[in-house]
C-alpha cells in the first residue's frame, strides 16, 4: 500500500465529474460524527463486470452466470492481504448486488423484471481511492496498492 497527501481547492464531487472514467465511485458522507468520518472516490481499474437486465453478461471473468464470473475474476486479481494502515479500504472492489440476482442462487424463486434500467449486478476492480476528510478541507488522501498508480492519481489530479 502506498500513501501521499495532496493539497487542493478542489472536493471530491468536483474531481468525480472531471474525471468520471477513471474515478466513477463517489461514497460521500454525510452523516455527522463519526459516520461521517470519510468520503471517498475510487478509481477504477478499468473493466467492469455487469449483468444487464435483459440477461446479457458482459465483463472480465469466465462463467455462465454472474457470481461464477465475479469468483473467476477475483481469482485472477486477489493479492496478499494489504499491509496495516489507518485507512477502511486501500484497494479492492465496487460491487452492486440487486434483489434480482437472488434468481441465480434459488431458482425456483420467480423474481419480476426490473424496469428501471439499472443493472440486476455490477462489480468493478478498484486499486485506489481518494480520501477527503471534513476536519482536513482542502486536503486530499490517496492510497493506491502500488507506487507507479500512486504517481498516475497525482498525475491526474494535477492537470
Amino acid at each position: 500500500m502506498h500513501s501521499c497527501t495532496l493539497k487542493t481547492s478542489n472536493d471530491l464531487s468536483v474531481v468525480a465529474h472531471a474525471l468520471r472514467a477513471q474515478y466513477p465511485f463517489l461514497l460521500d458522507s454525510a452523516a455527522p460524527g463519526p459516520l461521517g468520518k470519510y468520503s471517498l472516490l475510487m478509481r477504477s481499474a478499468g473493466q467492469q463486470l455487469c449483468l444487464h437486465a435483459n440477461g446479457e453478461i458482459s465483463g472480465p471473468g469466465e462463467g455462465s452466470s454472474f457470481l461464477q464470473r465475479l469468483e473467476g475474476w477475483y481469482q485472477q486479481e486477489k493479492s496478499s492481504a494489504a499491509a496495516a494502515s489507518g485507512w477502511p479500504f486501500t484497494g479492492g472492489w465496487f460491487v452492486y448486488l440487486g434483489y434480482e440476482l437472488a434468481a441465480e442462487i434459488e431458482p425456483v424463486v420467480d423474481f419480476p423484471a426490473a424496469e428501471d434500467g439499472f443493472p440486476v449486478a455490477f462489480a468493478c476492480r478498484c486499486p485506489a481511492v481518494i480520501y477527503a476528510l471534513p476536519q482536513q478541507p482542502g486536503i486530499f488522501h490517496l492510497v493506491a496498492e502500488n507506487e507507479l498508480l500512486l504517481g498516475d492519481m497525482l498525475d491526474e489530479l494535477r492537470e
